[in-house]
């Protein structure tokens, strides 16, 4: 007798734990990509675009549904256009005077938009909740890429590729586990 019905592979319950890895390695990996393309500008630009997927994709994936939903993929990749658009004057010598406040703006203005665009796109995350996560996340980024980071490497410029991708590390991992919560 052959059965005529599916299971489907998903978790209704997520660990929020296990989305704050997933989220924080796919971050991550598009982070280290992002610093390693810097003399590559096209495929820059897309890492740093991919840099706003990993808490998405994490999600996704701690929920066993990866690709179910495209909307929230897409508007991951939306609210990092401030961040590559800050980042873009880096590649022009001739915006070298500006390229500290445009990356420090730019960067604000993708935490503030990278969890309204998701969280518009997604009926299942709340913006509030995204938009803390975000928040904590850029938080607690900076504090460590600033105060753990940044004194054990001293004058060498080179820890600065290192603080990036820790950076952002810390807040897809934060994002993803906002994410996590959120059911």
């Amino acid at each position: 007798m052959i059965l005529l019905s599916t299971m489907s592979a998903t978790r209704s319950n997520t660990n929020r734990w296990l989305v704050a890895v997933y989220a924080g390695i796919i971050s991550g990996v598009a982070a280290l990509a992002m610093v390693l393309l810097v003399n590559v500008p096209v495929l820059w630009v897309l890492a740093g675009l991919l840099i706003g997927v990993g808490p998405v994709l994490g999600y996704d994936l701690a929920r066993g549904q990866v690709g179910a939903n495209r909307k929230p993929i897409i508007a991951g990749i939306l609210g990092m256009i401030f961040f590559v658009l800050g980042l873009v004057p880096l590649i022009i010598p001739e915006a070298a005077l500006a390229v500290p406040i445009l990356v420090v703006v730019a960067g604000l203005l993708s935490v503030i938009l990278w969890p309204i665009v998701v969280g518009a796109m997604s009926s299942e995350h709340s913006i509030g909740r995204l938009f803390l996560g975000s928040i904590l996340g850029l938080i607690i980024g900076l504090a460590v890429v600033l105060w753990v980071v940044a004194p054990m490497m001293g004058q060498n410029p080179g820890w600065i590729s290192t603080g990036v991708v820790i950076f952002w590390v810390l807040w897809g991992a934060a994002c993803g586990a906002f994410m996590g919560g959120s059911q």
